[in-house]
C-alpha cells in the first residue's frame, strides 16, 4: 500500500532530469560503524538499488569501506502537492523550482497537487488536483505575493498550511513554506506547530529565498517534523537542486548504507557518497569520547628551578586512545636546545587504549628561564606539549612565540569578528591575549585561556582608534596563581616582608608582635615580642641577618632583632609619635623611618646612633624608600605629595605634587633600575613618575578604594598594588594594563610584597591574615608589529516619527517607510533587529526589515526600508517605540510609531462566507447572506461591489450588487451564488467600495466544485473454503466522483442468495476518490460451487443502479478415528502390548494426516494419505516399563489441510506384583504320612498380574520322605527332588496353592530342607520370594525312653558287607550293653522288611540277611539298642 504524501508547494512547466543520489540521516552513535540513508533514481525518476560495488564513499577525502547496504523494494509514495508561497522578488525562482517537482509527479495517476499563496492574507491559488497541464498552467499566473505574517501562513482558518493539510487521507503528509520573508511577523508557536506536525504526520520544509533570516526557528521546526530547511537560494539551479532533494527523499522508502569510518581526530567529517557519477554531500560529527587521540598526561612540564649544568629527565605517559598508534619521532619545533629527548626508541608502536613512556631531558646552561616546544610525529594525528624551566623572574634566553595577525595595517569593523593568530609555542600551549587602543599605553584581556594557536575574537568593541594593538603573552604554567594563607596574628597585619634570600616572610601586626614565616611551607617559625604598641612597620636588612621594626601609639619607637637568635638588639628612639615606615639603605648601613610627626629620620643602622632628621612635609610620612642605588629617599605624605631627597645628606631636591590629589600618599616605591617611582593614595589611583626629572608618567587606573600598598617585580616587569577594595592588583609596570586581580582576602590589603625571585607575592591584611599567592610568570610574549584600525559605520536615523494614520479596529494597515536607518560611515552596520517596545506594543509589528541585516557603507543602499504594520484592537491613539538593535550600539526606543484606531462605519455581519461543496455544472446560492450595515450616524452610498482574486470568476451577485445608499441601523442584504468551474476548492474576496474610512470592506469566499460522484468495482473473488465454515470477502467500491457517493440500497439475488449475506448499515457514503470494501459473508450451506449476483443502488451519475456477480466454492474436509481411547488395562513390568484403530478419511477431497504419540509408544506409521473415504488401521505399541506407572497421552491425528485434530486417548497401568512363595516347617515319625503344604504369602498384586499357574520343584531327603504320587529325582543319598508342573494360582494370601503327601522314613539324617526352586510362571510376571521350610524326624529321642545315640560308640556298633549287595549282606555288631537289640531292614518308607532280635549278646556278633529277595533300591538297617539307635543306607543290587 502506498503511504500519501501531501505537499503544500508551487508549480511550473515539464522539465527534463537526470539520475541523481540524496544521503540524510546519518547516524554516528555507534562510530566508527556509520549509517545513514539514501535515495538513488535514475533519469526516469525511478528509485535504484545499487550494490556496494556501484558505490564510493570518502569522508574528509579518505575513501572508507561500505560493508552493507540494505533498499527495501522500490515503493513509489503517492503524493499529494501542495506549497505555500510567499514571495515577491523570487517569484520565478519559486515558480521554476516547483515546475521542477511537477514534473517528477506521477499524475494524473496518483499525484495531486495544490498552492497556496500569501497577499495580506492566506488565499488558495490551485486546490489539490491531479491534472498536471491544468496545475503547470495555474502555477505560470501566480502572482508575487506581498506577504503575510507567518502564523496565518500555518494557521489561517481554510486556507493555512496545516488546516489544509491536517485532515487529508494521507499516511504523511509534508508542508513546505517558500518564502523570502520579507513581510516575517514571528508570532508563530513553534511548539505547537512541531506539536501539531506529529499529531497528522506532517513534515515541515522551508525554501529560504535569498535570505538567511530566521535559519534558527525555522530549523528547529524542521528537525522536529523530519524536514529540512534550505536556505539563501537565489538562482534557478540552487531552486532545482533544493526541490530535487525534496522529492527524492520524500517520494521513496530510502536504502540503508553502512560503512566503516577511519580513526579520526577531528570531529567534522564531510561526507561524499558516488554513484553513476552522481555526487551526495553532507557531514557529520564525532563525538568527542570518540575521537582517535594521543593523550599526553600533561602537555606541559614545569622542570622549575635547576641548577645549571646538570640534566634532569623526567617521563610524560602517551596513551593511543580509541586507535593503534605508531609515533615516528619527537621534534622540538621551537625553543632552547636545552630540552631533549633521551632513552626512547622510535618508531613506537602503541596499541589502542595502551600507554608508553617518552623520556625528556633538561640540562639547562644557565638560570634564565627556557622554553621549548615539542611535535610527537605519527601515522595519524600529531601531538604537542611543551617545557620550561628555570628560574622565574629571570628574562628568557631564547623567545620563540610570534604574532601573526592582526600584525598592523588592518581595519576592523566594531561589532565583527576577526581571527588572531600566533605561532612560535606548542598548539596545545595556553595565551593570554589583550589588545590596547592607545599604541600600547593600556591594555585590556580579551581571554586568559586561549589554545590552538587562533582565537576567534568577536564582536570587536567600541571605540574606533587608529592605534590599536594586539598582544600575545605566553604564562608559565608551573606558576599558575594559587595562594596558601598563615593565621597566627590575633590583630590587623599591618606590614610584611620577604627576606633577601626568599626563604622568609616576616610580619608586623596590631597585636604588637612580629612573627617570623617559613616563606616556603608558611610554618610560623618564631614570634617577636617587645613592642608594647602597634607594629606598623617591618623591614629585613640587605644581608637578611636583621630586622627593623616600627611601632605605634604609645611607643614611637624602632627595634632591631637578630633573626638567627630571635632576639631584640637595640631600640631607636627620637620619634614623637608612631613610626609608620621603616627602609634600610641597599647597602644596610642606614635605615630611615617615617613618622606621624611628620619627620623622617636618618638611623645608623649598626649603632642606633639617629644621624639627621628630615622635616619637609606637612602631613605625616606613611611610607620612605631608597632607591636601587642608595642615593636618593623617596617620601610619601599625608599632606598628598611625594617629596625627593639626596640621601647622603638628606638634602631635599623637590616635590612632587600633581599627581594625587585627594589625601594622602600611603605608599611610595622605586623600580629595581631605578628609574621609575611609583605612588599610591587615598585616592585609588597608582601614580608613576620619572625619577630623574619628577616628570609625572600616566597613572594606573582600576582600584576601586585607597591603595595601601605598591611593590615592583624583581624584573621590573610587573607592579603589585594592595588596596581598600580587598584585592591586590597586578599591572604591566610598563603600559600600565591591569594584567589580573587576586582575590580572596576578606578585608583591607595594607601590604604587599615581592619575592625575591618574584614568583610569590606576601599581603597582608586587615583580615588578620597573611596570603603567600605562587604568581603566574610570563614565559615570554608578542605584539602587532604595528598598529592597526578599528572602524565602525555611523548609523543614522532619518526618521524619528511614523504616523500610521486611522485604521478600524479589527483590521490591519501596512505602511513601507523609506530610508529610517542609514549607514553614513564607512563600515558595514549590522542591525540585529528591530523591536516594537513599551506602550500599546501589542497592536504594532514592523512585518518587513525586523530581522538582521547588514547595511553597506556610502552607497545607494546604505539606507534601510521597513514595513510597518498597525492592528488596533480599540478605538483611539496608540503609541509605541521602535528599538534598533546594532552590533555598535542599540537605538533604545528612539523611533515613535502612532496611530488611531477608528470605529468602522460598515460593519459586515460574516467575513468568511464557505459555499461548502458544489458539483460541477451546479450551482449554489448562499444560505448565509452577505448582510452589511451601517453602524455610522450619516448614510454611506456604497458605490460597486467587485469580486477578487484569487478567484473572480466563480462567486457572482444574485441580487443587490448595484451602487447605493445604505442609512444607519437597517442591514442590506445580498444574495451571493457559486457557480464552480473546476474541481478543487478555491477561494475569493467580496469587496464592498463606500465613500468611507476602510473601503473597501472585504469579505473572504471559499467554496469547493466537484465531479459528481462515478461508481467502479473490483468483483470479489471468493476462495474455495476448505477448512472454514464461512468467509468474508469484499467488493471494491471506488467513488471516482468529486462528491460523495451515497449507497442506498442493496440487494442479493440468485440461486444460492442464502449462502451470500451483507450485514451493512444504509445508506452509507463514500468520500470523493476513496475506495470503501463492502462486506459480504461467503457461509454455504453445503457443499459445491454456489452463485448469486450483488445490486447496488446510488446516486452514482454513471450507473445509479450496479449489478456485480459473485461467486464461492465449499469443499469439506472430515475424518473419525474408530476409537476414542486405546485402554492396555493391567500391563506387567517391559511387558510390550499394542493396539490398533482404524482412520477413514469422511471428506471429499485426498487428505494427509501426521499421526504423533508419546514417547512411550510407537506408531506404525506417522505419516498417511489417504483418498476420499479411504481408511488405514494403525498399530499403537506400548515399549514397556521396569517401573510401576499409569500408561498416559493421547494420540493425535492431525490432517494437514485444515490442521484438523482428533485425539485417541491412551489408558492402562503398569504394575508390580510380588509374594512369598512357602514351605512350612514339618515333622514327623517313621512311617508316619504327612502333608507338605506349598502357600503363597504376604502377596500384592498378584490378581492384577495376570499370573494362572506356577511350576516348580521341591529338594528334600529322599531317607527321611518319600511323596506319594510323585517321582523322585535321586541326586544323592542326602538329595532328592520332585517337580510339580501348572500349580494353579490362588491370588490369596495366606492359601495352600498346593500339597505334597509323603511317608516318612528313618532316613540317615534328622533333618533336612525343603527347598522350592526352579519357579515357573504363567500368564503374568511377579516378584516371587522363596521362603523354604524344613522336616524334622521325630522318635528319635523320647523323654523316659532310649537315650540319643552316643556318638563315640556309635563309630563301632555296626560294620555292613558288601553294600552295596546282590545277596547274603553281613552285619558285624559290637553291643556294649545288656538288653534287648532289633536289627531291621526297611525300605525307605520306613517300612519293616525283616527284624532279628539278640538278648544281652554283649561284644561281637554277626547278622545275616538274605537280600536276593528284595528288590533292587535303597533300603535301611536300624540297630536299636537299649540306649542307642543307629542307621545306615544299604543298596541292593540286581
Amino acid at each position: 500500500m502506498k503511504s500519501l504524501l501531501i505537499l503544500c508547494m508551487l508549480l511550473s512547466a515539464q522539465t527534463l532530469y537526470s539520475q541523481s543520489i540524496e544521503l540524510f540521516d546519518i547516524d554516528a552513535s555507534n562510530f566508527p560503524t556509520m549509517k545513514a540513508k539514501f535515495v538513488a533514481v535514475d533519469a526516469q525518476r525511478k528509485q535504484q538499488s545499487p550494490n556496494i560495488g556501484d558505490m564510493t564513499l570518502k569522508e574528509n577525502g579518505e575513501l572508507c569501506t561500505i560493508t552493507n547496504i540494505t533498499c527495501p523494494p522500490p515503493k513509489q509514495r503517492v503524493l499529494s502537492v501542495c506549497i505555500m508561497v510567499d514571495t515577491y522578488k523570487y517569484i520565478d525562482i519559486a515558480r521554476l523550482g516547483t515546475q521542477r517537482l511537477i514534473g517528477f509527479l506521477d499524475m494524473p495517476q496518483e499525484d495531486e497537487v495544490a498552492v497556496t499563496y500569501m497577499e495580506g492574507r492566506a488565499a488558495i491559488w490551485q486546490d489539490f488536483t491531479k491534472d498536471k497541464d491544468k496545475a503547470l498552467a495555474k502555477v505560470q499566473s501566480i502572482p508575487p505575493a506581498p506577504g503575510v505574517d507567518v502564523n496565518t501562513m500555518f494557521y489561517s482558518d481554510y486556507t493555512g498550511g496545516i488546516p489544509m493539510i491536517k485532515d487529508r487521507s494521507s499516511e504523511k503528509k509534508v508542508l513546505i513554506l517558500v518564502s523570502d520573508l520579507h513581510c516575517p511577523n514571528l508570532n508563530i508557536d513553534e511548539a505547537k506547530v512541531i506539536a501539531d506536525a506529529k499529531k497528522y504526520n506532517i513534515s515541515i520544509y522551508t525554501v529560504l529565498l535569498g535570505t538567511t533570516d530566521y535559519t534558527k526557528l525555522f530549523s528547529r521546526i524542521a528537525a522536529g517534523t523530519s524536514g529540512k530547511v534550505f536556505e539563501n537560494v537565489k538562482n534557478a539551479q540552487q531552486i532545482e537542486n533544493v526541490f530535487d532533494k525534496i522529492a527524492i527523499r520524500e517520494n521513496s522508502e530510502p536504502c540503508t548504507i553502512e560503512w566503516q569510518a577511519q580513526p579520526t581526530c577531528t570531529p567534522l567529517k564531510e561526507i561524499e557518497l558516488a554513484w553513476q557519477n552522481q555526487q551526495s554531500l553532507n557531514q557529520y560529527t564525532v563525538s568527542l569520547s570518540k575521537l582517535s587521540s594521543l593523550q599526553i598526561t600533561s602537555s606541559f612540564i614545569g622542570f622549575g628551578k635547576r641548577i645549571p649544568n646538570i640534566s634532569y629527565d623526567t617521563t610524560i605517559t602517551v596513551t593511543a586512545r580509541n586507535a593503534d598508534f605508531t609515533i615516528m619521532g619527537v621534534e622540538r619545533k621551537f625553543g632552547s636546545a636545552d630540552f631533549t629527548i633521551v632513552n626512547t626508541n622510535f618508531p613506537l608502536l602503541i596499541p589502542k587504549d595502551e600507554s608508553r613512556t617518552i623520556t625528556i631531558r633538561f640540562a639547562p646552561e644557565d638560570s634564565s628561564l627556557n622554553y621549548a616546544s615539542f611535535e610527537i610525529s605519527t601515522d595519524k594525528c600529531p601531538a604537542f606539549f611543551s617545557a620550561n624551566g628555570g628560574f622565574l623572574g629571570k628574562k628568557a634566553k631564547l623567545t620563540t612565540l610570534k604574532l601573526i595577525h592582526p600584525n598592523g595595517g588592518e581595519k576592523f569593523v566594531a561589532g565583527s569578528d576577526t581571527l588572531i593568530t600566533w605561532t612560535g609555542i606548542s598548539p596545545t600551549d595556553t595565551v593570554r591575549l589583550d589588545y590596547s587602543i592607545d599604541g600600547g599605553k593600556i591594555w585590556k584581556t580579551i581571554t586568559e585561556n586561549a589554545v590552538g594557536l587562533q582565537y576567534h575574537w568577536k564582536n570587536i568593541p567600541l571605540p574606533t582608534s587608529t592605534q590599536c594593538l594586539i598582544r600575545v603573552i605566553q604564562i608559565s604554567t608551573n606558576s599558575k596563581d594559587s595562594v596558601r594563607t598563615l593565621t597566627g596574628h590575633a590583630s590587623i597585619v599591618r606590614s610584611v616582608a620577604f627576606s633577601p634570600d626568599g626563604r622568609k616572610i616576616a610580619s608586623g601586626g596590631w597585636d604588637n608582635t612580629i612573627k617570623i614565616w617559613d616563606a616556603s611551607t608558611g610554618t610560623l617559625v618564631q614570634t617577636l615580642t617587645g613592642h608594647t604598641g602597634w607594629v606598623h612597620s617591618v623591614a629585613f636588612s640587605p644581608d637578611g641577618r636583621t630586622l627593623a621594626s616600627g611601632s605605634g601609639i604609645g611607643e614611637a619607637s624602632i627595634k632591631i632583632w637578630d633573626i638567627s637568635m630571635g632576639k631584640e638588639l637595640q631600640t631607636l628612639t627620637g620619634h614623637n609619635d608612631v613610626v609608620y615606615s621603616v627602609a634600610f639603605s641597599p647597602d644596610g648601613s642606614r635605615l630611615a623611618s617615617g613618622s606621624k610627626d611628620e619627620t623622617i629620620k636618618i638611623w645608623d643602622a649598626s649603632t642606633g646612633e639617629e644621624l639627621r632628621t628630615l622635616t619637609e612635609h606637612d602631613g605625616d610620612v606613611p611610607s620612605v624608600a631608597y632607591s636601587t642605588d642608595g642615593s636618593t629617599l623617596a617620601s610619601g605624605s599625608g599632606d598628598a605629595s611625594i617629596k625627593i631627597w639626596k640621601a647622603s645628606t638628606g638634602v631635599f631636591l623637590r616635590t612632587l605634587l600633581t599627581g594625587h590629589n585627594t589625601g594622602r600618599v600611603s605608599t611610595v616605591t622605586f623600580s629595581p633600575d631605578g628609574s621609575t617611582l611609583a605612588s599610591g593614595g587615598e585616592d585609588g589611583t597608582i601614580r608613576i613618575w620619572d625619577a630623574s626629572t619628577g616628570a609625572e608618567l600616566p597613572a594606573f587606573t582600576g582600584n576601586t578604594a585607597w591603595v595601601y600598598s605598591v611593590a615592583f617585580s624583581p624584573d621590573g616587569s610587573t607592579l603589585a598594588s594592595g588596596s581598600r577594595d580587598k584585592t591586590i592588583k597586578i599591572w604591566d609596570a610598563n603600559t600600565g594594563a591591569e594584567l589580573r586581580t587576586l582575590t580572596g582576602h576578606t578585608g583591607s590589603v595594607l601590604s604587599v610584597a615581592y619575592s625575591p625571585d618574584g614568583s610569590r607575592i606576601a599581603s597582608g591584611s586587615e583580615d588578620n591574615t597573611i596570603k603567600i599567592w605562587e604568581i603566574e610568570s610570563v614565559l615570554q610574549g608578542d605584539q602587532s608589529d604595528a598598529v592597526f584600525s578599528i572602524i565602525a559605520p555611523v548609523a543614522v536615523l532619518e526618521k524619528r516619527n511614523i504616523n500610521m494614520g486611522k485604521v478600524l479596529v479589527g483590521s490591519s494597515k501596512d505602511t513601507m517607510v523609506t530610508a529610517v536607518l542609514c549607514n553614513k560611515g564607512d563600515a558595514v552596520l549590522h542591525v540585529l533587529g528591530v523591536d516594537v517596545t513599551n506602550g500599546d506594543k501589542n497592536e504594532f509589528i514592523v512585518p518587513r526589515g525586523a530581522g538582521e541585516f547588514y547595511l553597506e557603507p556610502n552607497t545607494p543602499d546604505n539606507c534601510r526600508a521597513m514595513m510597518f504594520a498597525f492592528m488596533p484592537n480599540r478605538v483611539g491613539k496608540r503609541t509605541a517605540q521602535i528599538t534598533i538593535r546594532t552590533t555598535i550600539g542599540d537605538f533604545i526606543d528612539s523611533i515613535e510609531i502612532t496611530g488611531e484606531g477608528i470605529q468602522p462605519q460598515l460593519a459586515i455581519a460574516e467575513k468568511f462566507i464557505d459555499f461548502g461543496i458544489v458539483g460541477l455544472g451546479s450551482r449554489k446560492d448562499s444560505l448565509k447572506c452577505a448582510t452589511i450595515r451601517n453602524i455610522g450616524t450619516v448614510p454611506i452610498t456604497i458605490i460597486r461591489t467587485s469580486y477578487g482574486l484569487p478567484n473572480d470568476k466563480d462567486f457572482s451577485t444574485i441580487t443587490g450588487n448595484t451602487s447605493f445608499v445604505l442609512n444607519p441601523g437597517p442591514p442590506q442584504l445580498m444574495d451571493l451564488r457559486f457557480s464552480p468551474s473546476d474541481s478543487g476548492r478555491t477561494s475569493g474576496t467580496l469587496e464592498f467600495h463606500y465613500n468611507g474610512l476602510g473601503s473597501p470592506a472585504i469579505i473572504q469566499l471559499f467554496g469547493e466544485g466537484r465531479k459528481k460522484p462515478q461508481i467502479t468495482h473490483i468483483t470479489p473473488v471468493f476462495k474455495d473454503l476448505l477448512c472454514e465454515q464461512e468467509f468474508t470477502d469484499s467488493i471494491k467500491i471506488k467513488n471516482d466522483g468529486a462528491m460523495n457517493l451515497i449507497i442506498s440500497d442493496i440487494q442479493i439475488n440468485g440461486a444460492n442468495k442464502d449462502d451470500f449475506i451483507v450485514n451493512q448499515k444504509l445508506p452509507f457514503v463514500i468520500e470523493p476518490w476513496k475506495v470503501y470494501a463492502l462486506p459480504i459473508l461467503f457461509k454455504p450451506q453445503s457443499t459445491g460451487i454456489k452463485t448469486a449476483s450483488l445490486s447496488l443502488s446510488s446516486n452514482a451519475e454513471n450507473s445509479g443502479q450496479l449489478t456485480i456477480p459473485i461467486t464461492g466454492k465449499k469443499d469439506a474436509v472430515s475424518f473419525t478415528c474408530s476409537k476414542q481411547e486405546l485402554d492396555f488395562g493391567n500391563v506387567a513390568f517391559n511387558a510390550q502390548p499394542f493396539m490398533e484403530f482404524e482412520l477413514v478419511n469422511t471428506g471429499n477431497i485426498a487428505t494427509t494426516y501426521e499421526i504423533s504419540c508419546p514417547s512411550t509408544m510407537t506408531l506404525s506409521e506417522t505419516n498417511v494419505s489417504l483418498s476420499s473415504l479411504g481408511s488405514k488401521i494403525l498399530r499403537v505399541e506400548y515399549k514397556g516399563s521396569a517401573t510401576a506407572t499409569d500408561i498416559t497421552g493421547d494420540i493425535i491425528v492431525r490432517e494437514m489441510n485444515c490442521q484438523q485434530e482428533i485425539t485417541v486417548k491412551l489408558a492402562g497401568t503398569v504394575f508390580s506384583a510380588f509374594a512369598s512363595l512357602q514351605s512350612p516347617n514339618r515333622s514327623g515319625y517313621a512311617g508316619e504320612e504327612i502333608e507338605i503344604p506349598i502357600q503363597l504369602t504376604s502377596q500384592e498384586n498378584i490378581a492384577q498380574s495376570g499370573i494362572t499357574s506356577i511350576d516348580m520343584e521341591l529338594s528334600f531327603n529322599p531317607t527321611l520322605l518319600s511323596p506319594i504320587g510323585y517321582s523322585v529325582e535321586i541326586i544323592n543319598d542326602t538329595l532328592g527332588k520332585i517337580s510339580m508342573k501348572n500349580i494353579p494360582i490362588i491370588a490369596e494370601s495366606g492359601k495352600i496353592l498346593h500339597t505334597i503327601h509323603c511317608i516318612v522314613g528313618l532316613g540317615n539324617a534328622e533333618q533336612c530342607s525343603l527347598d522350592l526352586s526352579n519357579l515357573t510362571l504363567y500368564g503374568g510376571t511377579a516378584n516371587i520370594n522363596i521362603v523354604n521350610g524344613k522336616f524334622t524326624l521325630l522318635g528319635i529321642c523320647e523323654e523316659g525312653g532310649t537315650r540319643l545315640i552316643n556318638p563315640g560308640k556309635a563309630t563301632s556298633l555296626m560294620r555292613i558287607h558288601p553294600n552295596p549287595s546282590k545277596g547274603i549282606m553281613s552285619v558285624d555288631l559290637e553291643l556294649i550293653e545288656q538288653g534287648l537289640t532289633k536289627v531291621r531292614i526297611m525300605d525307605i518308607q520306613g517300612n519293616v522288611m525283616v527284624e532279628r532280635e539278640l538278648i544281652d549278646a554283649i561284644g561281637s556278633t554277626t547278622v545275616l540277611f538274605d537280600m536276593e529277595k528284595y528288590g533292587a533300591g535303597v533300603y535301611y538297617i536300624e540297630v536299636r539298642t537299649p540306649t542307642i539307635i543307629r542307621k545306615e543306607k544299604i543298596m541292593i543290587e540286581k
